[in-house]
């Protein structure tokens, strides 16, 4: 499974200003082992992906990602042409909002709560947003504002961490 790391715009910030833009390090936990990993946020046209993909690179923003407005739209993954971005995640954020990507595995995010949150990085206010669909169960990703993800926990138990932002 991948998961690709969506960097998060802050309640009301709505562009790619309110990405970090430097290299990101997160470091990943499960089953005993530990894998560390860098990416860096790079766009094409409208849509914006992680570059270079990881393995996880893809679980959270399927296809691609734009920050707009009213939120953050997903495009779903599909074996023909891709669908339309579809909103994801809107803002501001509020929790218990909810919204579904079409795609090949339709998938659910719903806002759970804000808080404070201490990871390798330092201790970031973050967004808890929980992400489900039927093959894999229900993963979640924190978003900071002004940082992005800080940390995802995949539905297998794997959970990565942002360690270094350069």
């Amino acid at each position: 499974m991948k998961l690709l790391l969506l960097l998060c715009a802050w309640c009301g910030l709505a562009s790619a200003d309110a990405f970090k833009t430097g290299t990101l390090t997160y470091e990943g936990h499960w089953a005993k082992q530990t894998e560390t990993w860098t990416t860096r946020l790079a766009s094409s046209g409208e849509m914006m992906q992680f570059d270079p993909h990881h393995d996880i690179a893809n679980y959270f923003s399927k296809a691609g990602f734009k920050v707009v407005k009213d939120g953050i739209y997903i495009q779903g993954e599909s074996l023909d042409e891709p669908p339309a971005p579809a909103l994801a995640i809107a803002l501001p954020l509020k929790a218990g909002t909810t919204h579904q990507v079409p795609g090949m595995i339709p998938t659910n995010y719903k806002v759970i709560s804000r808080g404070k949150l201490k990871v390798k990085a330092g201790t970031f206010d973050a967004w808890k947003i929980e992400i489900s669909d039927k093959p894999n169960g229900k993963g979640a990703v924190w978003f900071a504002p002004g940082t992005g993800v800080v940390k995802i926990q995949l539905p297998t138990g794997r959970i990565d961490e942002l360690v270094k932002i350069e």
